[in-house]
């Protein structure tokens, strides 16, 4: 600024005027300003800068979302509520006023005006997904159905969320809606990528016996010819055995299932339900069906149809019996279990 380094110029008037008329290169280092003066209050009043500032710029979009955000982060509620609806009354279809008004509604619980937000605003699902999911939840934890249900499916359409489909599945069931429930590729169909279980411990190629991978740390023996060692981290997708005759690894599948892998949102989901059953099962072994199918409605929204599906299947698999009342699992599933050390 020319006038403001002149020190032949006098005019105080025009020295402020030219201070404090934002221009294009000006602006991020005030919006920094503003949020500096935030954390460290003694150095100056944010909202008094904002107020100088738009003197000078009436029109300036920043300084007044900047303002609206000194409101909302220093939690007046209804003054940040009124910033942002006066920005959006010059402005509708600004989409960071009607993002942050959004996520302010939401994080303070103000469910009802969040939702009738959401229903009239183009989303931005990057900025208010978070605070997306908790509307969807808060809903469906008041038992307001139909409107979680308009969130849930927000979400799924912007990338798929395995969590989601636990609360989606048990609002399909409590208003009956089997035309949304038999739509989806996550009821029942999943269960269709559960191939079969390995009868021997072989290698797929060549038929060699294989070895389970040790993983962790571990005291080695040289002499060991049946160990082989994969690391210190694994995860449920890593390899399970080692191949010597084709030197390579291989998984198995989950606890020697094999699960196909075409679609892998498919694969993933079960694969989840399966190691839930196993781990559910080794710890409560004397849980009934009954129990069983109540536990996995609440975990994931199976009803009773799809519990019974996907217990036949792995029953038809023989990886698990039904005697009686009870499920368990058949002898010999370890040998396809990775070890862990």
């Amino acid at each position: 600024m020319d006038k403001t380094v002149n020190n032949t110029y006098a005019n105080s008037h025009d020295f402020f005027n030219e201070l404090y008329t934002i221009k294009g290169n000006t602006i991020e280092l005030w919006i920094a300003k503003i949020n500096s003066l935030l954390s460290w209050k003694h150095f100056g009043n944010p909202i008094q800068l904002c107020d100088i500032l738009l003197t000078f710029n009436p029109d300036n979009l920043q300084i007044q979302l900047a303002k609206a955000d000194i409101y909302y982060r220093t939690k007046r509620i209804g003054t940040a509520i009124a910033a942002y609806e006066e920005i959006l009354k010059e402005n509708p279809d600004n989409t960071e006023a009607l993002n942050r008004k959004f996520n302010l509604l939401v994080r303070f619980h103000k469910y009802r005006q969040a939702y009738v937000l959401l229903n009239s605003m183009e989303i931005t699902i990057n900025e208010i997904r978070s605070d997306l999911e908790d509307l969807a939840d808060a809903l469906f934890n008041s038992r307001k159905y139909k409107q979680a249900l308009y969130c849930y499916n927000i979400l799924m359409e912007n990338g798929r969320n395995m969590q989601v489909y636990k609360n989606m599945k048990i609002i399909w069931d409590k208003l009956a809606d089997k035309e949304s429930q038999n739509a989806s590729k996550f009821y029942l169909d999943w269960i269709d990528a559960i191939c079969y279980r390995h009868n021997e411990n072989k290698c797929p190629t060549c038929g060699q016996n294989l070895i389970p991978i040790t993983y962790g740390y571990v005291q080695v023996n040289p002499d060991d010819e049946d160990l082989y060692l994969g690391g210190c981290c694994v995860s449920d997708d890593s390899p399970t055995d080692y191949c010597n005759n084709c030197q390579k690894e291989i998984n198995m599948g989950v606890y020697g299932i094999r699960l196909s892998d075409e679609d892998y949102g498919i694969y993933s989901y079960a694969r989840d339900k399966i190691i839930w059953l196993t781990k559910y099962l080794e710890r409560y072994p004397k849980k009934t069906v009954k129990q069983l199918q109540k536990e996995a409605y609440m975990m994931f929204g199976l009803d009773k149809k799809e519990f019974a599906t996907f217990i036949e299947k792995l029953e038809e698999i023989e990886y698990v019996t039904v005697d009686k009342n009870h499920v368990k699992i058949v002898d010999g599933y370890d040998e396809f279990h990775t070890l862990f050390v």
